[in-house]
């Protein structure tokens, strides 16, 4: 403890001070999952002068699913990853969970999804029951390859804010999105870290994400690139790009019940053409 304490005084905050390798072989999940509980507290310290920013170096680190889950925090919560990929070895898990988290930083970090080892989301944020959540901010993130559910996955994260992302699906099956919103709970999220409470149908308050000239890439033909459902107050400004193989670049999910509001959709949209 005292020797872990002494490198984050000393400003030392990365994953490879906890062990992990970053060979694209070794599972790093243990490693990262530990650097994550002691960088944001969770270990029990309440000694504010410790650093809240962990570092990912260059590397490409091989993951189960990476624990981010139940951050609430007021302060911010930094991960600083340009350079830096988690491929995720995780058949039907989250690569990177952050469910009921709040005030999260994320810079700069690759989720790459294997088409054999497939996961459900690269990164997944929103609620596990009617918590609050939100207040995350994403700069320059990329979730690239093949998942089953959607690259990312947002269960209710509200007032949230991507810059210069990029979201991109790869995978066959059905239902495999590049950005998959979920305010009405038409699918129960999963996690290996929290209890999920909520329940088919269960509606959560959904407000205020706003993407500016993000890129969502649906490359296999299957699915709409985005989905949305039961969301209010959302933007996609004019550097915004959507690809879709298949029919549409955006699915917008309403019923009598369950409506989009104020919704405003920028950018440039383009499908497959076939002659």
């Amino acid at each position: 403890g005292i020797q872990w304490q002494q490198l984050f005084s000393a400003g030392v905050t990365t994953v490879k001070q906890f062990g992990a390798v970053g060979d694209a072989i070794t599972d790093d999940t243990e490693a990262i999952n530990a650097a994550i509980s002691f960088a944001f507290g969770s270990t029990g310290t309440s000694d504010t002068s410790f650093t809240q920013t962990l570092t990912f170096p260059p590397a490409e680190y091989s993951v189960s699913s990476v624990n981010l889950t139940n951050y609430r925090s007021g302060r911010n919560l930094t991960l600083l990853g340009y350079g830096a990929t988690l491929i995720g070895n995780t058949a039907g898990l989250v690569v990177l969970d952050c469910t009921s988290s709040r005030f999260m930083w994320i810079h700069g970090l690759t989720v790459t999804g294997l088409e054999t080892a497939l996961p459900q989301h690269g990164i997944q944020i929103g609620n596990k029951g009617t918590e609050t959540c939100g207040n995350n901010k994403f700069w320059g993130v990329q979730c690239l390859g093949s998942f089953s559910s959607g690259s990312f996955g947002n269960y209710g994260s509200e007032t949230t804010q991507y810059y210069s992302c990029r979201f991109a699906n790869e995978w066959t099956g059905t239902g495999a999105y590049t950005y998959y919103a979920d305010g009405d709970t038409l699918v129960v999220p999963t996690s290996e870290y929290v209890t999920i409470t909520r329940t088919v149908g269960q509606s959560v308050s959904f407000t205020n994400n706003t993407f500016y000239s993000c890129q969502f890439r649906q490359l296999s033909g299957t699915a709409p690139s985005v989905m949305l459902a039961r969301t209010t107050g959302w933007t996609f400004d004019e550097g915004c790009y959507f690809l879709a193989y298949s029919l549409s670049n955006l699915k917008v999910w309403s019923t009598n019940s369950s409506r989009n509001g104020s919704l405003t959709v920028g950018g440039l949209m383009e499908t497959l053409q076939t002659t």
